[in-house]
């Protein structure tokens, strides 16, 4: 899992720990960070993206 997260961009890695943290409910974020060594907002922040509208065209990486 931690090698597959650290093959994927920046944006994809936080909705990737968003999903992982949103699976384990109560204290999954902080599960997450500690598994994937990442920071708590960028995670919250992938929470919040996946749950928001997602703009299929949007190809930028940064």
């Amino acid at each position: 899992m931690k090698n597959f997260y650290n093959s994927l961009a920046e944006k994809d890695r936080r909705r990737y720990a968003g999903i992982e943290a949103t699976k384990l409910g109560r204290g999954g974020i902080s599960y997450i960070c500690t598994i994937f060594e990442c920071d708590y907002s960028g995670v919250s922040r992938g929470q919040k993206e996946l749950t928001s509208k997602l703009d299929k065209n949007d190809k930028r990486q940064r």
